[in-house]
């Protein structure tokens, strides 16, 4: 279960990366407050899809692997983003950014408030929700990162970094770990 958290807390890091793209996209020729907007609207629009589409998804290929894979296109997002600078192919990047998330958020909480017990599901999700340390401090990390590597380095070590502690769980997490978590927390779970 431990593994599971950390994985999602990953995927909660992406608020703290993202603190830094205001600072990148302005930076960027053709890239103006109007542009900025599209950027973010863009973003929205695959955020929209994927929590569309996060039921049906979670139920086909399973919660555990969901989960998984989303840090996988979170790496891939980064690494892109450190990579490529027209505003086109920025804008490309946060679909598929919002996509992800939209898709694997509603998962990460249904799999949270699956694998916790009944009785500390409200402590947990205040700690989740309240907690000074994610993601404002991850965000103030982030900025300190940034000022000395440069934003694209930034973007690009954080897409490193999700792709190998990713690849670190390859295997350990799956759908069957999800299944034997719940029944370990609960009895049989309801996602697979």
């Amino acid at each position: 279960m431990a593994v599971l958290m950390a994985l999602t807390t990953m995927l909660d890091l992406d608020a703290a990366i993202f603190a830094l793209f205001v600072l990148f996209a302005t930076a960027l020729p053709g890239v103006d407050a109007v542009g900025y907007g599209l950027l973010l609207t863009a973003g929205a629009v695959g955020h929209i899809f994927g929590s569309l589409l996060s039921a049906s998804v979670s139920q086909r290929f399973g919660a555990g692997r969901i989960v998984l894979d989303s840090v996988f296109v979170l790496g891939i997002v980064y690494l892109g983003l450190s990579l490529f600078h027209a505003p086109l192919l920025l804008g490309t990047l946060l679909v598929l950014d919002g996509f992800n998330l939209g898709l694997s958020g509603v998962g990460k909480v249904s799999l949270r408030q699956a694998m916790v017990p009944p009785d500390l599901r409200g402590w947990v999700g205040l700690t989740v929700s309240w907690s000074p340390a994610p993601p404002h401090s991850a965000q103030c990390w982030a900025g300190w990162w940034g000022q000395p590597l440069g934003l694209r380095e930034t973007f690009a070590v954080a897409g490193g970094l999700a792709l190998v502690v990713a690849r670190q769980f390859v295997g350990r997490i799956n759908n069957g770990a999800v299944v034997r978590a719940g029944h370990q927390i609960r009895g049989p779970s309801r996602l697979s």
